[in-house]
């Protein structure tokens, strides 16, 4: 990931065809959905 100007990180990777979310592990143990993502990725 990098690091940008504005404080935002960003990645691009590149990932079969489908529908995708993006979660993060919040105290090592629950994956939870971003709450500023509107949805899953196509």
């Amino acid at each position: 990931m990098t690091k940008q100007p504005s404080g935002m990180w960003t990645i691009k990777v590149s990932i079969p065809p489908g529908t995708y979310g993006c979660k993060f592990l919040v105290d090592e143990k629950d994956w939870v959905f971003d709450p500023n993502n509107p949805g899953p990725f196509h």
